[in-house]
């Protein structure tokens, strides 16, 4: 119902990304443009890290360049990565994560179920159309209404509301479902309905102690 009742498009995929990726916001508020693409009909997300990790991109004059996630953003925009903003409304924290490949810092966003990637394929295709897609002056991914990177409270205010939205229409009571709880409700869903191991919780979730793993297993 959190989705169906959401009509903005960008929210959507937020709400998906947080309940059905399991990311935490600090995460999927940095993803660039770059890190989302169309894969066999579904949609394809990379978690990075937002200063360090390996990525290529074509330069101005058309050239592939290999770099860090930092050099990108300053060769490209004249930007710092947001986890060294300090205390400005547009930085945003990164709690580290055990990646995929340790190597190049990159991890996939896991979603726990196949229809759900279908769905954001569709929603990425109609949101790159209406509202990212015409501006060009940085490559964060989600935007507000001013075509500026989106900021972590906006990204918790816009789950806090569709959740009151809910509340309202419904008369039920989702404050155990806000922000960071739908990324819990992801680990439960792994370990209940999927039955997967902790092992395979930990990677799908990104924790990096298997401590924070065992809670979703007991």
């Amino acid at each position: 119902m959190l989705i169906e009742e959401t009509t903005n498009v960008r929210d959507k995929i937020i709400l998906l990304m947080a309940a059905y990726g399991g990311r935490r916001q600090c995460e999927i508020i940095q993803i660039l443009i770059n890190d989302v693409e169309p894969v066999n009909g579904r949609l394809h997300v990379t978690l990075a890290h937002p200063e360090t990790s390996s990525m290529y991109w074509l330069c101005k004059a058309g050239k592939k360049r290999t770099g860090t996630r930092g050099e990108f953003l300053k060769t490209m925009y004249g930007l710092k990565p947001r986890i060294n903003l300090g205390a400005l409304s547009s930085s945003a924290g990164w709690k580290g994560i055990k990646y995929d490949d340790k190597n190049t810092e990159t991890s996939i966003m896991w979603f726990i179920r196949e229809e759900v990637e279908r769905y954001l394929l569709t929603l990425h295709i109609q949101y790159m159309e209406e509202v990212r897609g015409e501006y060009s002056h940085h490559p964060y991914y989600f935007v507000n209404q001013n075509g500026d990177p989106m900021t972590q409270k906006s990204m918790s205010k816009a789950i806090h509301s569709a959740c009151k939205r809910l509340e309202k229409k419904y008369g039920i009571n989702l404050d155990g479902r806000r922000g960071h709880s739908l990324r819990h409700h992801y680990g439960f869903y792994c370990a209940d309905v999927l039955q997967m191991d902790l092992l395979m919780i930990r990677k799908y979730m990104g924790h990096k102690q298997l401590s924070s793993t065992a809670i979703y297993t007991h």
